[in-house]
């Protein structure tokens, strides 16, 4: 995040993937993890003096069918970043229809 103070950056996306979950063997992290991540990158921009709502947290890192829901649902998390799950079109319709689900549910 320390670019974002060097670079003057006031609004922009940050996408977060655990290394190990990076990849075809990729393990993804459990959404516990992925939202006390989302508190942590949270806190940093606030002691950089940014708003946190000019930067939409997104989720990457091993997203499939099976958790796009229960990621998408995650009260810090804005979006998630797909790879291979939606390289298809029947892949990404059906990753992106679980997590709207999981969005819509915040509401």
């Amino acid at each position: 995040l320390q670019i974002v103070r060097d670079l003057y950056i006031e609004k922009a996306l940050i996408g977060y993937e655990p290394v190990w979950s990076i990849g075809e063997k990729g393990t993804p992290a459990e959404p516990g993890y992925v939202e006390e991540s989302f508190q942590l990158i949270k806190e940093a921009l606030v002691e950089l003096e940014r708003k946190p709502e000019n930067f939409p947290l997104l989720y990457g890192g091993s997203v499939n069918v099976e958790n796009a829901k229960q990621l998408a649902s995650l009260d810090s998390c804005d979006g998630l970043f797909v790879g291979r799950s939606a390289w298809s079109k029947d892949g990404f319709r059906n990753v992106f229809e679980k997590a709207y689900a999981g969005y819509k549910s915040k509401f």
